[in-house]
């Protein structure tokens, strides 16, 4: 997929479609700083949608999204710090381990604003059963689930 490198910053990605990759639609590097990825389409990747979004990345902003049926998280955020999270599409993910994953998955994360995304699992047999996993918070951050 898509792959911003190790301490890029100031870039925007928008209006990308990645499907079909063997791992993740879209992986944050490290020091990936004030991105914008804006109106993008993450399908049918093995991996999560997004992925990556960890400590030492910060400030960045996932907006708008559609991330559907992808094998893991739709948007994993583990030890992500300073972000906005928002507008996104979570659709039909969790189709390796159906139950397991999420929409989007947090931890040990603080300083995010995750807010106004969109949840649904309109299949047959739910795969995308949470809509976000927020583990071991280890500051302040604004969740709503939608």
């Amino acid at each position: 997929g898509l792959h911003p490198g190790t301490s890029l910053k100031n870039s925007i990605w928008s209006n990308n479609v990645s499907r079909n990759n063997t791992t993740d639609g879209f992986f944050f590097c490290l020091r990936v700083l004030q991105a914008v990825v804006e109106g993008n389409l993450f399908f049918r990747n093995r991996g999560h949608g997004m992925a990556n979004l960890t400590d030492p990345d910060r400030y960045n902003i996932l907006k708008a999204n559609v991330c559907a049926e992808n094998g893991q998280h739709g948007i994993e955020a583990a030890r992500a710090i300073g972000n906005v999270i928002q507008g996104n599409i979570l659709r039909n993910n969790s189709q390796e381990k159906p139950g397991k994953y999420a929409g989007i998955y947090l931890e040990e994360h603080r300083e995010n604003d995750v807010t106004g995304n969109v949840f649904i699992d309109d299949q047959d047999r739910p795969t995308q059963k949470h809509k976000i996993i927020s583990l071991n918070p280890s500051g302040e951050n604004v969740i709503q689930e939608g």
